[in-house]
């Protein structure tokens, strides 16, 4: 069985960013700039660059606010090292400020991937659907579920969960059998869970080192798997792929949905 590896093609497709959205054939909405924006959610919605995410351009990330005054304030604490410039002295840090800045090339790559954004979010949300769709058909397996209202679905991955009723193997090993038939980058998330992930935490709460001293802090705290057991029960049998990209075209979803559909009945009690 062919896997899916090396079988993407260069996209060319780009998008005039006048337009306010754009539309199938069917003229259902597929993307608005103020879903982009997220303005009625809050003041600020934050984005990752990372390579594997919807627009990615290696590394970096952006804040996105319609708040002048934030917008600022971001710049200043996060780009300019909280630095101003005082007559007579040069520059003072005058707060606890940052250089997170991206190399112009970086830059480049992130623009020329804003001008294809709209058809890229559109194609993942076709694709994306298409293969939960075709997921879902297998006995003992559980795609996650797109919710009725989300009108737009621009993953960066997808994942499924397995019925450990239905398979005699466990999640380790149906995703290493799935990487072994032809999906790169599959297998378990089990670091999603945070408060058993994220160990410093744990040792400041349990040091009880500022903030976690007290005062200021009104009680004890502490972080483990069992701080959000229905997740923790969650990732036990979940797997995912972030190779998942725009560049899936229908073949790949049907090829993503033969090669899971093998391993189940391989290993299906």
């Amino acid at each position: 069985m062919r896997n899916l590896s090396n079988q993407f093609k260069p996209s060319s497709t780009f998008v005039d960013l006048d337009n306010s959205e754009e539309e199938n054939k069917d003229k259902t909405r597929l993307f608005e700039l103020s879903e982009f924006l997220g303005a009625a959610l809050n003041q600020d919605r934050s984005f990752s660059f990372d390579s594997e995410k919807t627009l990615g351009s290696d590394v970096g990330g952006c804040v996105i606010t319609d708040e002048d005054d934030l917008a600022e304030r971001i710049r200043f604490i996060g780009q300019h090292r909280g630095g101003e410039m005082r007559t007579g002295f040069g520059r003072i840090h005058t707060s606890h400020g940052y250089a997170h800045r991206m190399t112009q090339s970086t830059a480049a790559i992130t623009l020329a991937q804003l001008e294809n954004i709209r058809p890229q979010i559109a194609h993942r949300d076709a694709m994306a659907r298409l293969i939960t769709g075709k997921l879902r058909a297998i006995p003992g397996i559980k795609p996650l579920q797109i919710p009725d209202y989300q009108t737009t679905y621009s993953c960066w991955m997808v994942g499924f969960n397995i019925d450990a009723d239905v398979f005699r193997c466990d999640t380790e090993t149906f995703g290493r059998q799935l990487s072994e038939a032809g999906i790169p980058g599959i297998g378990t998330g089990k670091y999603y869970l945070m408060p058993a992930a994220v160990t410093y935490l744990q040792s400041r709460a349990r040091d009880h080192i500022y903030p976690y001293s007290m005062p200021p802090a009104s009680h004890t705290y502490e972080y483990s798997a069992e701080t959000c057991p229905n997740a923790g029960n969650f990732l036990e049998t979940f797997l995912r792929w972030s190779t998942f990209c725009d560049k899936y075209e229908r073949s790949h979803c049907d090829l993503v949905a033969k090669i899971v559909a093998s391993v189940a009945e391989r290993n299906r009690i």
